[in-house]
Formats: C-alpha cells, sequence, structure tokens
C-alpha cells in the first residue's frame, strides 16, 4: 500500500498488466477474450480512479493496453497457429471477403488524401485492432462463444447498474475529478 501512495498507480498497474501479459499466451483463447472484455469495461473506471492518486494527463497509456496485447496476441497465433489460419482461410468464402476488405482497410491507411499517414494510422487503430479479433474467434468452440456471450451479458449488467447509480445518486469524488479536468 505504501509504495502504491508514493508512486505513480497508473504506471505501477500498466508494469503490473505487462507482466500478466505472457501468461495469458499459457491458457486458451476463450480466457484471453474474456479477460480483454474485462478489461474494456473496466478501463474507464479505472482511468478516472487513477486520479485519486495521480494527476489527470491529457493522453492515457491505459487505453492502448489492450491494443498492444491484442497486437501480440496476434502474431502469437499467427507463428503458433498458422496451419488452422491457413485452413479457414482455404475453406471459408467469408473469411476470404473478410481478409479481402482488412486488406483494402490497410492500404487505405496510405491515402494521401485523408491527411497523413500518422491520421491514417490512428484512424486504423479504430477498425483494424477490432478487425483482428475475428482470428480469435477461429479458436473458440460453441461452449466457449456462450461463455463469452453469457460474460457479455453480465457486464453490460453490471454497467447498467452502475450508469443508474451516477445517475440517480451522483458521482464518486474521482469521477467528478476526471469531469472537471476533462470538459
Amino acid at each position: 500500500v505504501y509504495l502504491s501512495v508514493t508512486t505513480n498507480v497508473r504506471f505501477l498497474f500498466i508494469f503490473l498488466t505487462a507482466l500478466l501479459i505472457p501468461f495469458l499466451f499459457l491458457v486458451d483463447v476463450e480466457k484471453v477474450i474474456l479477460f480483454l472484455l474485462f478489461y474494456y469495461v473496466l478501463m474507464g473506471f479505472i482511468r478516472r480512479f487513477f486520479y485519486l492518486f495521480n494527476p489527470y494527463i491529457k493522453y492515457d497509456p491505459t487505453y492502448v493496453i489492450p491494443d498492444i496485447f491484442i497486437l501480440i496476441y496476434f502474431v502469437y497465433l499467427l507463428i503458433t497457429k498458422k496451419q488452422t489460419i491457413l485452413r479457414n482461410i482455404k475453406e471459408n468464402f467469408g473469411f476470404k471477403i473478410f481478409l479481402l476488405l482488412f486488406f483494402i482497410m490497410v492500404v487505405q491507411m496510405f491515402n494521401p488524401i485523408q491527411g497523413g499517414l500518422i491520421v491514417g494510422i490512428g484512424g486504423g487503430k479504430f477498425w483494424l485492432i477490432p478487425m483482428l479479433w475475428v482470428f480469435f474467434s477461429m479458436f473458440l468452440d460453441q461452449k466457449g462463444v456462450k461463455k463469452i456471450l453469457i460474460a457479455v451479458f453480465l457486464l453490460g449488467f453490471i454497467s447498467a447498474i452502475y450508469g443508474i447509480k451516477q445517475t440517480y445518486w451522483g458521482f464518486a469524488d474521482f469521477e467528478k475529478k476526471w469531469l472537471y479536468n476533462a470538459v
């Protein structure tokens, strides 16, 4: 507790999350997807909670953690499960269409009319990274999909309850601090 109060809590969280990443390679894809879903839902709350301990920063690295992990895990799947991915590409026409659209979107990142490469890469973060989840879904069975859908429902329900709490009983102190600094 002393360490977390006297140091940068945001840095400590990012460091501990980075230490967790190698262990996620030891579990199956279903658990990785569940971890990412929980992280995505809690990410805003975690970011606002840091304002109890650290000052406001405009560009918070906690938003980039899942994107970096998705890229790393995608490369891991390409290396370790290459044959399964190639077999799915050959057998599934829908996946071939998906790859064509994926390729078109990658090429669009280099469109000079849109405002430069940095703008293209920045925009690509919002549609290329989520499209990589399709590769994760190749390794799920029916039972895994059911677990993920249940998790999405429960996380949505909990988020809705928390939103109702904020609407009728107000924001927590750290959320008020975030609102004050962000607006």
